[in-house]
């Protein structure tokens, strides 16, 4: 098979016409060519670091939905299912991630710096420096003075925002702040493959032929997308939907409102809304009572919006307003082994999460669609929260779960 267009050499910061040759996966030739072809030919691009399950998709769903913006390969940590299912739960995300052309690598959790001043420090130590979504404006200067230091990740990604673009969306962003086109390339490709060691391939002789065709180095738009020289995108994905057989050890009695009375201490987000609310944490464990503290900044303002995998244990977290609310979204997750879920006055909408809590057996589109309505839905409960559920996953890390454990064995 040969390809021909304008070539990015991420290698060498060159652009020419190029014909390139791949046999059996392969690139086994690129050669100089007069023909000059009208797309752009890229490595296909690295999400550097992702939790997979902030996306409730597993691989092979989150893989259909990734190809169309040009990423060939992912690193997620797995600490969600390990801490859910045990040893067994990263042996069934690699099995589902089998059946993905995606590439797929599993790591430990990675540090993710906010400001200028705690990635400056973490560059002295020579660690990677994540780039995502959320610190690309304040750790755009480190991008500036030397993109191989940094590596492009989506870190905590919705599945509505993974339905709309991907790492394409910081590549594009970086060459709109000004980084040579290149530059933001190689933050996208050889940093996090070099970062991980990753048999992912850069567009050289021998390499896997895993690399996309793009329209322009303005838009990025992808149009043909090859893992290990198969075409698996081109107007849409070209490989099915696998489904995974629900598993989960969400083992949780039903809740009564009355568990809920009694509240242990305060969490403020701070911020400009201090309406009290109600927060609980319930454990996976049957036999643990629920931790519940009132909090103040999170400004619902009507029912309860819960979730079944609040880091970092994955417990079922709710935020209500009223203890019969708050019952009635955990009961609403349990009775359906896991999920997200709205809840006020009796009425419930809830996306089931069969697949240890934390991921959905739908469809990459159709979660989604379904994840974008819920999620204004939420927003109408919780006006001042852009992302209701992410926020509420983070939540738990306020909390001190030594001083948990003491007050459930209070009498």
């Amino acid at each position: 098979m040969e390809i021909h267009g304008k070539l990015v050499d991420i290698h060498s910061d060159t652009l020419f016409a190029a014909k390139v040759t791949i046999e059996e996966g392969i690139i086994t030739g690129i050669e100089h060519n007069s023909h000059r072809g009208e797309l752009f030919i890229l490595p296909g691009f690295v999400d550097g670091y992702t939790h997979i399950e902030s996306t409730h998709l597993p691989p092979s769903a989150f893989g259909r939905l990734a190809v169309r913006h040009g990423t060939v390969a992912a690193v997620s940590t797995n600490q969600g299912i390990l801490n859910t299912l045990g040893p067994s739960g990263p042996e069934y995300l690699l099995d589902n991630a089998r059946k993905d052309p995606m590439k797929f690598s599993f790591t430990e959790t990675y540090p993710i710096y906010t400001t200028l001043s705690e990635a400056r420090a973490a560059w002295q130590k020579d660690e990677p420096i994540l780039i995502t979504p959320s610190n690309f404006t304040p750790l755009l200067p480190l991008l500036k003075e030397d993109p191989t230091r940094c590596l492009f990740a989506s870190d905590h990604l919705r599945p509505d925002y993974l339905l709309l673009g991907h790492i394409n969306l910081l590549v594009r962003r970086a060459i709109e702040q000004g980084i040579e086109p290149v530059h933001a390339i190689r933050a996208a490709t050889l940093s996090p493959t070099k970062t991980h060691n990753l048999n992912v391939g850069l567009l050289r002789e021998g390499d896997p032929a895993d690399l996309i065709l793009v329209q322009d180095l303005s838009s990025l738009r992808v149009l043909e997308t090859y893992i290990q020289g198969k075409l698996v995108f081109k107007e849409g994905p070209l490989f099915p939907h696998q489904t995974m057989i629900p598993i989960d050890k969400l083992a949780v009695p039903l809740k009564a409102p009355e568990e809920f009375r009694k509240k242990t201490g305060q969490i403020d987000l701070g911020g400009d809304d201090e309406t009290p609310n109600i927060i609980a944490f319930i454990s996976r464990l049957p036999n643990e009572s629920p931790l519940v503290k009132e909090i103040t900044g999170f400004g619902l303002k009507k029912g309860a919006i819960g979730c079944s995998l609040s880091h970092p244990e994955y417990c079922i977290a709710c935020v209500a307003t009223t203890e019969e609310d708050l019952a009635a979204a955990v009961n609403a997750i349990i009775k359906a082994k896991g999920g997200l879920v709205l809840s006020h006055k009796g009425k419930t909408d809830l996306i089931g999460l069969p697949i240890a809590g934390l991921f959905s057996n739908l469809e990459g589109e159709e979660l989604a669609r379904r994840y974008a309505d819920l999620n204004v839905a939420a927003k109408n409960f919780a006006p001042t929260q852009e992302s209701p559920f992410l926020s509420l996953q983070q939540i738990t890390q306020f909390c001190d779960f030594d001083e948990r454990n003491n007050d459930m064995n209070k009498p």
